[in-house]
């Protein structure tokens, strides 16, 4: 549970975790964070994501770099809870309000996750755009 993970860990680093009431709240908080020049990430599965939208709009407007990551799973509204590939065309083919593109990645194992959320987070400080991970 990445979240559980996050929680134990990242005082350990320096690092500081936040809960968020709801992912509008969570895209909000990573938009101050991002916008303050801290490093920072959130995660979501399908639904929320599409709850987000709005405020990835903005990141990418505004050029703020952050990470956000995506955990695919199928049917529409809630759907079910299996993996699926059902955000593909949402990320890569016209993202969000206004019809933009962010850098986005798909890993195919845990270990291509870590190292992709590495490279996510130094490709979202180079170009200063938010960096999608479709897990």
């Amino acid at each position: 549970e990445l979240i559980a993970y996050m929680a134990k860990n990242m005082p350990k680093v320096n690092g500081v975790f936040l809960q968020a009431e709801s992912e509008i709240a969570a895209i909000n908080m990573v938009y101050g964070c991002g916008g303050t020049g801290v490093r920072c990430m959130t995660s979501s599965s399908s639904p929320g994501i599409s709850l987000i939208t709005e405020g990835i709009s903005y990141l990418a407007a505004a050029q703020v770099p952050c990470v956000i990551v995506d955990v695919v799973r199928c049917g529409p509204g809630l759907g079910g809870i299996q993996p699926a590939h059902s955000d593909y065309f949402f990320v890569n083919k016209g993202f969000g309000h206004g019809d933009f593109n962010i850098p986005d990645y798909a890993p195919a194992s845990i270990q291509e996750m870590i190292d992709l959320i590495c490279e996510a987070f130094d490709v979202s400080d180079l170009y200063r755009t938010p960096v999608m991970i479709m897990a």
